[in-house]
């Protein structure tokens, strides 16, 4: 209602071309000149078309004008606590709200991202139409007339939308076919089809894909066989190729399959079908009945099926690329928006997903494939990390930085002081400056509104990341920055050492992630934590803080907190995980020990679970390669000491360049040919297959330095090639680490 009634008092025009807002300011009413002011900003602005690139919770969106490409920060409240990146919506937006900055003003019209296509592709068609028949005329007067044309879009958005005359990339019209075959033998049609190198299973499943010849390089998807007990079912897209497939069953499986019916069913049909459809109450699986350990391997079930689905979905024809496959489309000067509008898509049911507890599918490794990494959202090139846990902290807690630096100088004047020595929160807990900091911060918490014992938490919280950077300080910041080949080779990397060769390069440092492997792990890893203000967005760092437990008796300790963070203005996310470190234990053993959590009992579940075991498997292996033999490092500047770092006061979004991390650091670069990180990733995107190994992937690990060496350190073995040169490679055997 609101959004009609904007667009009734100061866009819609009368037969002498004014509006209600004109005819009422003739009224001469008695206005403030800030009322004035802001009615004549409403009447000079006018709905728009965006997309949202940026969200920062309860307080602004930023968002770009779809047509004319220049994106606003805008000052909201509400509407930034349920709007996610790549959302569409439609709204009017006054260029100085109550705030002093941009706001939305009369409510906005939310569509659905997976209509994004059609409703972009109907207000462009206006837009060209309307300045053809109207050169010269200024832009605003279009977009007034545009409301009641979003309103009929947000309607439909509640019918069907699929679009006609849908071809196939051989030029037939796309009709979805279903040929059906009787089976006397269902073993010795087994066979038969598995024997046709056209013909696809790549799993256990009875389940073939149909491939064509390649042509150019490339196979297009035909279809899917299925064998369901005595019947084989051709799923296909086209009446000519439903007669191709009836054809070649007859061909190469003879009597072992008589032909019974086809059925067709347009692409409208299906989707009214499927829309009209009631939900199965026994189809559903109800998560909250199941145990961690099985809502942990249906998740893996659900990233192994995601990953084996669009490794073919690359090659299948798609509807909304004209019929064309991904790989066609991305070398298309027409087709290429559309397919990178299509990544978004999965990229915003990703964290869609991520925000509803549930496992999601990551497309972030399908722009590599297509050669349009460059065109990712969060792409930006640059040889250096951005802001790490520490330095956000900084810019959102005024002081902290300062604090640490005061509390650990003192600390390193001293006379106990070695290169050993770190702070436990029991001994901090008792030094003046960390109690007055905490003490204060907790106080001015309080006086800016927040209740005493959400004050009380937030200094608790406070003084946990407090610990971790007067340690860092301590050791003169100490950071270790992991290549993304490194970083998910040491993921694939056993632990098969004893604890006694854990060795620290220093008593505390940190270890930077910015590669998707880590992040993505840190990603699900919060999507398990109830309310935490990082689920559901996509992380731009993982710094881990690694701090060795002062005063642990016999066996040594080591804790590790985890700063995750997205820049949305808000604390990095602090997990703490300590380990007790028995000389004489396998470093697999170590992973399942703990001292304590640090975090509440809620929380033991996502603490034991096989993705925070993952991601300390992975920190483990990064400080046993920060003290191997024979690695080679590179210690980088940070830019920002040789240029202007800009504002302070808040984090890095994706698009702030010149927010990049302060931190000189110790880069360790992965130096691994990028052919083996192609292998072990195709392997982990496909399923188990069916053929003997010939030659086979040995997994990385670690190698005990021999007695009579000099140099007692570990080596590194990382992952090769083992086998006859020009075996063929199945990858059945080679099984990535779960």
């Amino acid at each position: 209602q609101i959004m009609f009634d904007f667009w009734f008092y100061f866009d819609l025009r009368t037969d002498e071309n004014r509006t209600v807002f004109d005819y009422f300011l003739d009224t001469d009413p008695s206005l403030s000149k800030a009322e004035r002011t802001y009615l004549g900003l409403a009447a000079r602005s006018c709905v728009r078309l965006y997309e949202v690139t940026k969200v920062i919770p309860g307080k602004s969106v930023t968002a770009m004008d779809v047509i004319g490409k220049t994106c606003t920060e805008i000052r909201e409240i509400s509407g930034s606590r349920s709007l996610k990146r790549h959302d569409l919506f439609a709204a009017r937006i006054i260029p100085v709200g109550a705030s002093g900055r941009p706001e939305i003003d009369g409510g906005f019209y939310l569509f659905p991202r997976m209509q994004r296509d059609e409703i972009v592709s109907r207000i462009e068609f206006l837009y060209d139409m309307f300045f053809q028949d109207n050169p010269g005329t200024p832009e605003t007067e279009f977009y007034k007339e545009l409301p009641p044309i979003y309103h009929q879009l947000w309607l439909k958005t509640y019918g069907s939308s699929v679009p006609k005359n849908v071809k196939t990339s051989d030029g037939h019209e796309m009709v979805i076919s279903y040929v059906y075959f009787d089976v006397d033998d269902p073993d010795a049609l087994i066979a038969v089809l598995d024997g046709k190198k056209d013909l696809d299973r790549p799993t256990d499943d009875l389940y073939w894909t149909w491939l064509s010849k390649p042509k150019d390089g490339e196979k297009h998807v035909y279809g899917v066989f299925q064998l369901d007990g005595r019947r084989l079912i051709l799923e296909t897209t086209s009446r000519e190729r439903a007669k191709k497939g009836q054809t070649k069953i007859k061909r190469i499986a003879g009597d072992l399959a008589r032909y019974r019916l086809t059925e067709y069913t347009s692409l409208q049909s299906a989707m009214q079908e499927y829309l009209s459809k009631e939900p199965d109450p026994k189809a559903e699986i109800n998560f909250d009945d199941l145990s961690p350990a099985d809502r942990e391997k249906l998740d893996r079930a659900v990233q192994e099926k995601n990953k084996a689905y669009y490794k073919e979905w690359l090659d299948m024809d798609i509807p909304r690329l004209d019929g064309c496959t991904p790989r066609q489309a991305a070398r298309s000067r027409d087709l290429k928006p559309r397919i990178i509008e299509m990544l978004k898509d999965l990229e915003y049911m990703y964290e869609t997903e991520l925000k509803n507890g549930n496992p999601g599918f990551d497309p972030h490794w399908l722009w590599d494939e297509l050669g349009l990494t460059k065109e990712h959202p969060d792409y930006r090139e640059t040889d250096f990390p951005p802001f790490t846990g520490a330095e956000a902290m900084a810019a959102l807690v005024i002081g902290i930085e300062e604090a640490a630096r005061k509390i650990a100088a003192a600390y390193r004047k001293s006379d106990d002081f070695d290169d050993g020595m770190t702070l436990g929160r029991e001994e901090l807990a008792l030094n003046l400056d960390f109690q007055r900091f905490v003490r204060e911060q907790t106080a001015l918490a309080v006086e800016n509104g927040m209740d005493r014992q959400a004050a009380q938490e937030n200094g608790n919280l406070l003084a946990r990341h407090l610990e971790y950077m007067v340690n860092y300080e301590l050791h003169l910041r100490k950071t270790f920055w992991i290549e993304e080949s490194l970083s998910y080779m040491l993921g694939q990397t056993r632990l098969d050492l004893a604890g006694e060769m854990l060795k620290l390069p220093y008593a505390a440092f940190a270890l930077v992630f910015t590669d998707r492997f880590t992040l993505e792990i840190a990603e699900r890893i919060l999507s398990k934590i109830p309310d935490c203000v990082m689920s559901g967005r996509k992380l731009h760092i993982l710094t881990v803080y690694v701090t060795q437990v002062p005063d642990s008796g016999e066996s040594d300790g080591l804790k590790i907190a985890f700063t995750f963070d997205a820049f949305i203005e808000q604390w990095p996310y602090l997990l703490v995980r300590e380990l007790t470190i028995d000389p004489d234990d396998h470093l697999e053993q170590i992973l399942a020990s703990h001292i304590r959590t640090g975090g509440p009992d809620q929380m033991a579940l996502v603490f034991e679970s096989e993705l925070m075991r993952q991601l300390i498997h992975l920190v483990i292996n990064a400080i046993l390669y920060t003290t191997s033999a024979d690695v080679a490092t590179e210690t980088r500047t940070s830019p920002q000491k040789t240029q202007s770092r800009g504002s302070q006061g808040s984090p890095p979004g994706p698009e702030d360049t010149p927010y990049l991390s302060s931190r000189d650091v110790i880069f360790l670069p992965g130096k691994i040919d990028i052919s083996h990180i192609k292998q072990l990733q195709a392997v982990e995107k496909s399923q188990t297959g069916r053929g003997l190994m010939v030659k086979f992937m040995v997994r990385g690990h670690w190698r005990r330095a021999s007695p009579k060496w000099k140099d007692q350190r570990p080596r590194w073995i990382r992952p090769y090639w083992k086998g006859p040169d020009l075996a063929t490679v199945i990858e059945r055997q080679y099984r990535l680490k779960s």
